[in-house]
């Protein structure tokens, strides 16, 4: 009787095989929970910023001033006075905050609904903070954009007080506030 020395080509190919077949499946499950813990640290932070804009709103009896993508330390409004009465400052400032796509934060005092009432909106922009609005660096994929309506509002982004990806009509003229990549929280208060 031969004594035997090892494995047959078949027998390692097959190992390999369920190795990579494993693999893929691990790899799946780590991609996905990264995808969720990204969507809770955005969930959180824009719940964040709502509490600061409460915080201003408290004391100043007034919305902060926009703080878009070009926004930065010398004119967020969370840093700086800007001459409001009331204003007891610094807050922590926004225009350095980034969410894990890469892109920033932003907050705006808009007229929506195209019924003449102004509303806080927290923008999820594609844009890196302190860049012009043409940077998309940051864009959010869809399915982020889906969980994270799931949690603050109805799932759908075409519709409620989440909307994003360009799937809404909350404009003025009826357009989009959104674009695609980017998610707004319409806070309420």
């Amino acid at each position: 009787m031969m004594k035997r020395n090892g494995f047959t080509l078949i027998e390692l190919l097959v190992v390999i095989a369920i190795i990579g077949v494993l693999a893929s499946v691990t790899l799946a499950s780590l991609g996905e929970a990264r995808e969720q813990a990204n969507v809770a640290k955005t969930v959180i932070d824009i719940r964040e910023i709502r509490n600061r804009i409460t915080i201003f709103l408290n004391h100043t009896n007034t919305y902060p001033a926009d703080c878009l993508a070009l926004c930065g330390p010398s004119n967020d409004p969370f840093l700086n006075s800007r001459g409001v009465a009331g204003w007891r400052g610094p807050y922590e400032g926004i225009w350095n905050l980034a969410h894990p796509w890469g892109g920033g934060y932003g907050v705006r005092y808009y007229e929506t609904y195209q019924d003449g009432t102004f509303y806080m909106i927290i923008y999820i922009d594609d844009d890196r903070s302190f860049t012009a609005s043409t940077d998309n660096q940051g864009r959010v994929p869809i399915s982020a954009l889906l969980k994270m309506d799931g949690i603050l509002d109805d799932g759908n982004l075409a519709t409620g007080d989440f909307v994003g990806d360009g799937r809404d009509t909350l404009g003025t003229d009826g357009g989009s506030l959104s674009v695609e990549g980017e998610g707004i929280w319409i806070a309420s208060f």
